[in-house]
């Protein structure tokens, strides 16, 4: 959804213009930390729990595969590979580890797994030298990706970034310089307001299930045969991801305040997604991590 909001799906939309001195920051305050022209970036850091809610195309879970059937960790040439078969909603809203960005891609790497099999953690900011000489090949390694990978200073430290509204065209990413508009209302909130409301009613749950999937259709992800409430806030999370929806749903549910394993806030604390490159094949390998505290 980075285009300019004349695309069929607005119907109201909040416009901005640069020219008639009314742009917004939000690319330069939100930029990946080696796209960032001078500064400023890293604005919103993406949880690994919401990469995950994101499905496969077929229907499945969204529980990221780090491991094959054997328990051993998957190994991947491009860390990207291992999000192959997901929703492309996810593609479209989140900048994911080797995701293509203005010509080149995103590269956050956790550290290197050495010649001798040690693990080397990544303990410093992307544009702070930190080099790995292995001593083995004598050969020498950024430790980190040219994004992030350290739990200290500006990049992102959950492996991922918001692409939903960045705008990769501009050519001026400075304050005040970007006019992506900003969605007030679209289609795809009416469907779930209504899927919604159906479901609240009861014996209406056909006239939801058809809603939710003229939305999955459109996303290209397998439709639902069955629906019930938690499936509908299930497609409001991933479809209105990052468009301000959720603080409101939230409240509206009264769910905020219960735990995180019963879909509230309380003792939630965000993951990450950690990718080790094994210099011995120059393959990645993936865990499971926890973001540090602010």
């Amino acid at each position: 959804m980075n285009g300019n909001g004349d695309n069929g799906e607005y119907i109201f939309q909040k416009q901005y213009s640069v020219a008639g001195g009314k742009g917004h920051d939000f690319d330069k305050r939100n930029a990946p930390f080696s796209f960032r022209e001078g500064g400023w970036g890293c604005g919103v850091a993406p949880t690994m729990e919401m990469v995950e809610e994101y499905e496969y195309i077929d229907g499945s879970p969204g529980t990221l595969r780090l491991t094959d059937e054997n328990g051993q960790p998957r190994r991947f040439d491009d860390p990207v590979e291992l999000f192959a078969g997901k929703n492309p909603r996810l593609f479209a809203s989140v900048y994911l580890l080797g995701s293509a960005c203005k010509g080149s891609f995103v590269e956050w790497r956790r550290g290197l797994i050495t010649s001798d099999g040690a693990y080397v953690q990544a303990t410093k900011q992307p544009n702070v030298a930190d080099v790995y000489t292995d001593s083995v090949t004598g050969l020498s390694y950024n430790v980190s990706g040219k994004d992030g990978g350290a739990d200290v200073g500006d990049p992102s430290k959950t492996g991922f970034y918001q692409k939903k509204f960045f705008d990769e065209t501009l050519a001026n990413m400075d304050m005040g310089k970007s006019e992506t508009p900003r969605p007030v209302f679209r289609l795809a909130e009416m469907y779930l307001n209504l899927a919604e409301v159906a479901v609240e009613l009861g014996g209406r749950e056909q006239r939801a299930l058809a809603a939710i999937n003229e939305i999955r259709q459109r996303a290209g992800v397998a439709p639902l045969t069955a629906v019930d409430i938690e499936k509908v806030r299930h497609e409001r999370k991933v479809e209105l991801a990052f468009e301000g929806h959720c603080f409101w749903d939230m409240r509206r549910w009264r769910i905020a305040h219960l735990d995180a394993s019963q879909g509230g806030l309380n003792n939630f604390r965000e993951s990450a997604l950690y990718p080790w490159l094994d210099i011995r094949d120059h393959k990645y390998v993936f865990e499971k991590g926890t973001e540090p505290p602010k």
